[in-house]
């Protein structure tokens, strides 16, 4: 963890559209900032996926991972959240 990527550590909930939007937003803003990049998945949109999505994002700086998921299988639910032990 960095300066750079320390306000993404926070797990967000993206179950709804409108909390989705919200977090790509960030997400895409950081993108154009240089701060988060794409490495795995397509980049984010901003309508909800139908179906099962992942997103892989780092920072540019230190390499910290982070996902943002929606429909997949999985305990934590429809969330943003940090990679730990990467």
């Amino acid at each position: 963890m960095c300066a750079t990527c320390d306000p993404w550590h926070v797990a967000v909930a993206v179950a709804t559209p409108v909390a989705w939007r919200a977090q790509v937003e960030r997400v895409q803003a950081a993108i154009a900032e240089d701060e988060l990049e794409v490495v795995e998945g397509p980049r984010p949109e901003t309508d909800r996926p139908a179906g099962a999505r992942k997103h892989v994002l780092q920072c540019t700086r230190c390499a910290q991972l982070f996902i943002l998921e929606a429909g997949g299988c999985h305990l934590s639910g429809d969330r943003w959240r940090p990679l730990h032990g990467n």
